[in-house]
């Protein structure tokens, strides 16, 4: 099986150039043309190809050894698979990739140099490094989906080697003037948000480091999870601080993203394909979603992920079998959220809800609801946003009126994000404001302090 994945990998190469596998559901799409019957392989390509393998390989700038050591723990801590199955990948990719005879990597960007004609191309920390996943490749390889067009050093006066690589390989960056508000301010214990400048701020307790943001740069979203917060950059990549105790946070080799969601002790991601990955507990397959596609918006949930489908259906991953609160049956949903077990909202596209809860009275007044544009949810309540600007929240033993009295006034609301015991709003003029949701002074640590924020231009 080993040489037949391989000959298949030079048919590829022969057929599409190196840039074939920079783009690992292609990959696997046509590995599965010229080879059906290759499902598992494929997993493993893909899974080799999502943490930029052959990226880091050839401008890591350390020994083949050395980088090969890296990577061979980077897979296994990624993927959770054997040693055995590294070894194999790391095998095929160096064998295909002729790398085998190589001592370190400045041989190979001699020898890829000579034979494609280009300059040397700076080198990368094996840790840590900047570089976009995309490499520009042979010319006839390159192609709208997975490169920009080639320019060439000489045409561009008074611009350096490295500036033209960018230049070329650059993700495309997501446009903030289309970014929704809500995507911009998220909680849970704490309060995080994104400014106009793509910096991201917080408030209230750090007791995991989950409001270690103060370095983040170009973000276009947050989203937060119990004790840790995950940040979306212009560039497709992702940030993650705070605990990382289900592996949840390890979102390093993540990239062309298009959209985050943190759950209670996962997180996921959209690509801008359609596909969508995901990290941390998988005790009941929250995070088993490799196999998704045609997504357009996605949401962690307590043990769960969901995915909403081009057509406003649902995928689930992780469903909680036995508790009779099955969503299969839901169509036309814009956003769901799924806070603790048997409470789930739904959003539809006619502004709608769908709630499923063990708290009947719940779902009596959330029926009542029309016109939201939103929705948000803390582990113990729900929150919706109408279209005129004004907050629901259903009664709870703990809540007195229908919309807490401290959010009575609310008006001209844009978004809002529920946290564990706070709810966050966005004013149109870009102001924050927050309200406790909780009667017990014991649960205010901070994550209202947010007077001072302004999120909108």
């Amino acid at each position: 099986m080993d040489r037949r994945i391989l000959n298949v990998l030079r048919d590829l190469k022969d057929l599409y150039g190196d840039m074939v596998f920079y783009n690992f559901q292609k990959t696997k799409n046509l590995m599965h043309d010229l080879a059906p019957g290759l499902h598992k392989e494929r997993i493993h390509i893909a899974q080799f190809l999502e943490i930029n393998g052959y990226f880091r390989l050839k401008h890591a700038g350390h020994s083949y050894s050395m980088v090969r050591s890296g990577l061979a723990k980077s897979y296994m801590g990624t993927y959770g698979v054997s040693e055995d199955v590294v070894n194999w990948v790391l095998d095929i990719f160096t064998d295909l990739l002729g790398y085998s005879e190589f001592t370190n990597t400045e041989s190979i960007l001699k020898k890829d140099d000579e034979s494609q004609g280009g300059a040397d191309v700076p080198a990368d920390k094996l840790n840590g490094y900047e570089r976009p996943p995309s490499i520009p490749g042979k010319a006839e390889a390159l192609s709208a989906e997975t490169a920009h067009t080639a320019v060439n050093r000489e045409t561009v006066p008074g611009k350096q080697a490295e500036d033209i690589f960018y230049e070329r390989v650059q993700p495309t960056v997501l446009p903030k003037k289309k970014i929704n508000p809500a995507l911009r301010i998220a909680a849970d214990m704490h309060s995080v948000a994104v400014t106009p400048e793509g910096r991201v701020i917080s408030a209230g307790p750090n007791e995991y480091g989950e409001c270690n943001v103060e370095n983040w740069r170009k973000v276009c979203a947050v989203s937060a999870g119990p004790f840790f917060t995950v940040g979306l950059r212009e560039d497709g990549r992702v940030y993650a601080c705070g605990s990382n105790k289900y592996g949840q946070c390890n979102v390093q080799g993540w990239y062309d993203i298009a959209a985050i969601s943190a759950g209670a002790r996962h997180t996921v991601g959209l690509r801008r394909d359609g596909s969508v990955i995901a990290c941390g507990q998988n005790r009941n397959g929250e995070c088993n979603v490799e196999t998704w596609r045609n997504v357009i918006s996605i949401s962690a949930g307590y043990m769960r992920t969901y995915g909403i489908l081009k057509n406003h259906k649902l995928l689930v991953s992780g469903e909680l079998k036995g508790k009779n609160n099955s969503v299969s049956h839901l169509s036309n949903i814009i956003d769901i959220k799924n806070p603790y077990p048997y409470r789930v909202l739904a959003l539809k596209k006619d502004g709608t809800l769908s709630c499923m809860s063990k708290e009947d009275n719940t779902k009596s007044q959330i029926a009542k609801w029309k016109g939201i544009k939103q929705i948000s949810a803390g582990p113990d309540y729900f929150a919706g946003l109408s279209k005129a600007g004004t907050v629901h929240i259903p009664v709870y033993y703990w809540i007195s009126s229908g919309i807490e009295l401290s959010t009575a006034n609310w008006e001209d609301i844009v978004a809002i994000a529920a946290g564990r015991f706070h709810l966050l709003g966005v004013k149109k003029d870009g102001s924050v404001i927050a309200a406790m949701m909780h009667p017990d002074r014991e649960m205010n640590k901070g994550q209202c302090r947010v007077t001072n924020w302004q999120l909108l231009d």
